[in-house]
């Protein structure tokens, strides 16, 4: 048997408010009230139509939300890229930048001459 799917604070605030997920539609509670709510309202088609449109738009106000928090993450992760690139770059400067003042260091003790900046000469 497969465990109830765990439900987010996002979607716990959505049921308090008397809403429901698609998610929380599936835990054990929800089920065994749809089952029985599904029961009395089976007496007319026309009811449970309107139950059924009304699932409908939920699951697309559900699938919005859904695309809009992946839309979110994507901006985000994009400015991650571009802050790592960011460092990298300032790394790789840092580095040369580095190279250049031990290099220059070297040729003041007189280890490196200045026109070859050989350091095979250690």
């Amino acid at each position: 048997m497969e465990a109830p799917p765990e439900i987010t604070r996002f979607e716990h605030k959505i049921m308090l408010h008397g809403g429901q997920s698609f998610r929380s539609s599936l835990t054990p509670n929800a089920l065994h009230i749809s089952k029985e709510s599904r029961e009395t309202t089976r007496s007319t088609s026309k009811a449970r139509l309107v139950e059924l449109v009304r699932e409908n738009g939920r699951l697309r106000q559900e699938l919005a939300q859904h695309k809009a928090s992946l839309q979110a993450m994507g901006m985000f992760w994009e400015k991650v890229q571009q802050a790592f690139n960011s460092l990298k770059d300032g790394f790789v400067e840092l580095s040369e930048r580095i190279a250049l003042a031990e290099d220059a260091l070297l040729v003041q003790y007189g280890i490196m001459s200045a026109e070859t900046e050989d350091l095979t000469q250690l």
